[in-house]
């Protein structure tokens, strides 16, 4: 699926044709707002430090948000760091740690570049952006287009934690 099947769902909702330039606009507005409220919608990214001195403070990638985990050498969690601005962080002793880091969707500047968001969230964008262009023709279909919108994501986001827990309760059968 690439933006013009996406471009042709929005207009379905929408009822009204959408310029190009329109819709990635929309299109960028829609990734910016799904990754402020939910971390699924978010790139992920991970970097290597090997911590020499506990007392010093490393770069974090530049645009990081947030910190999603740390690992140390042995790939378990670990939960003694402390992060400064989203730019640096220190670590309680030495090692070598993997962070994970969450960074928002590069911007998308042509109807050719890939699809970098989780394909969950499709349905999702696609109203929101036909609610951004139906807002000053059609108020109310808009409300209702951002109502489905909002519970779309919602839904998108649990099934995607869902899916992505590996901890995640099997129910077994009561009579076996």
């Amino acid at each position: 699926m690439g933006l013009r099947d996406i471009l042709s769902r929005t207009i379905e909702y929408a009822k009204t044709p959408i310029s190009d330039q329109a819709f990635l606009r929309h299109y960028n507005d829609a990734l910016h707002d799904l990754a402020m409220l939910y971390d699924t919608a978010k790139t992920r990214r991970t970097q290597t430090i090997v911590c020499d001195d506990a007392a010093e403070f490393y770069e974090l990638t530049n645009g990081c948000l947030k910190i999603e985990r740390v690992l140390d050498g042995n790939n378990n969690y670990f939960k003694y760091f402390e992060v400064r601005g989203n730019k640096e962080i220190k670590f309680g002793t030495r090692g070598t740690y993997t962070i994970y880091e969450l960074f928002n969707h590069d911007e998308v500047t042509s109807m050719d570049d890939d699809i970098t968001i989780d394909t969950a969230y499709i349905k999702a964008i696609a109203e929101y952006i036909a609610a951004k262009a139906t807002a000053e023709t059609n108020p109310k279909r808009s409300e209702q287009l951002i109502a489905n919108s909002a519970a779309d994501a919602e839904l998108a986001n649990k099934n995607i934690k869902k899916v992505n827990n590996p901890n995640r309760r099997v129910y077994a059968p009561l009579f076996r």
